[in-house]
């Protein structure tokens, strides 16, 4: 029996977050291993990726953006349906999200699937902190009970950082089912990326404007900081916080260097972030943010707030700064416009996520993973 492999993420398409752009990154490293039969489904549809390495939406799906009960049930079945009506095979369905419909969904399949398929599920935890998937003192109980549900049909949970598999078995999961891997980017050579010393004094923020983000702080504490000649601030995505950002007068935005761009294809950012020192993130909850490990393999410094899932990723003077609040990060984007870092900085900072979170290797893992669940 062929292996297929069904990757569900919970939006209209892909390249729209972190899980999108996990999964779109997992398919196009699976077609190089020469794992063909990878499916992509999504509330608008079906993805597939052809011969010639190119996406292809194969199915359409109708949805709403603020869909009523009907077309989410709608929306199950027809998940549901495409996945139990496909070619007999050795199936892994990997959920890049623990949202309420991907939990239903995995408690269907694990009933409807094995009928036609041999099956496995996983769930992969997009976020831990505050206000998470995790953070079951904010839970609803059907949701906590969706979890349960699927955890006694013996679903396999991913947590991206120890401290995602530490809050898994602190609300139920067995450590048996729980594993690490991390998520995985394309990573650049040091040779081939430009010096240090031949970079601008540029410090990028690149994500979605959500509150959660804490772009506003950044801002305030750029402001803060003071004024330089050779530092400017890139502001990078759009989202509900830009309305907000877009109150701020020009004057100001011109006084203090800072750059609102919006959205930029992956192209303009990594030629941008090239050619820039630093990356500053100050998100109070995260899974492992793409954006952080993307900038660490283009040559950035990372600035980053000191939760457990950034120490995952940087070392404190080592690779990167941690900072634990607003205070901090304004001593610390004072310092850096004031003073280089140590170029030393930015060769540990590529060489720790080219060695940890290469998105082959992170494939390997996965693949590893599917091939002890579907022998179990």
């Amino acid at each position: 029996m062929r292996r297929t492999i069904v990757f569900y993420v919970p939006s209209f398409g892909l390249r729209v977050g972190g899980a999108e752009r996990q999964a779109e990154l997992l398919l196009h490293s699976f077609w190089q291993l020469r794992e063909k039969r990878v499916f992509v489904v999504c509330k608008c549809g079906v993805f597939f990726i052809n011969d010639l390495g190119i996406v292809k939406q194969i199915k359409n799906f109708t949805y709403k953006p603020k869909p009523s009960s009907l077309f989410k049930l709608a929306h199950i079945f027809q998940v549901l349906s495409f996945i139990c009506c496909l070619p007999r095979c050795k199936m892994i369905v990997h959920f890049h999200s623990l949202s309420s419909t991907a939990l239903i969904l995995g408690f269907f399949l694990s009933f409807f699937a094995p009928i036609r398929h041999r099956f496995a599920c996983v769930f992969k935890v997009p976020r831990t902190g505050p206000l998470s998937p995790l953070d079951w003192s904010h839970a609803s109980f059907f949701s906590k009970s969706l979890f349960k549900i699927n955890i006694k049909r013996r679903a396999v949970f991913v947590g991206l950082t120890p401290e995602a598999i530490i809050q898994l078995e602190n609300i139920g999961a067995s450590k048996s089912r729980c594993v690490l891997i991390p998520n995985g980017v394309s990573t650049t050579p040091l040779k081939k990326l430009k010096p240090w010393e031949k970079r601008k004094q540029s410090f990028l923020v690149v994500g979605r404007l959500i509150k959660r983000k804490k772009v506003l702080a950044i801002l305030d504490a750029w402001i803060e900081s003071g004024v330089s000649p050779d530092a400017k601030l890139y502001l990078i995505g759009d989202g509900p916080e830009m309305e907000s950002v877009r109150k701020i007068h020009h004057s100001v935005l011109n006084e203090y260097s800072i750059i609102i761009c919006g959205t930029l294809s992956a192209l303009q950012i990594e030629k941008l972030a090239k050619t820039s020192r630093y990356f500053v993130l100050a998100s109070d909850s995260e899974g492992l943010s793409n954006a952080l490990l993307e900038a660490m393999s283009f040559g950035l410094v990372p600035i980053v707030r000191d939760i457990p899932e950034n120490r995952y990723v940087v070392k404190h003077n080592q690779n990167g700064l941690l900072f634990q609040d607003w205070g901090e990060l304004v001593i610390c984007l004072k310092k850096l416009k004031q003073n280089s870092l140590d170029p030393s900085l930015m060769t540990n900072s590529v060489s720790y996520v080219t060695e940890t979170f290469d998105i082959k290797n992170v494939s390997r893992d996965y693949l590893r993973l599917y091939d002890a669940m579907l022998m179990s």
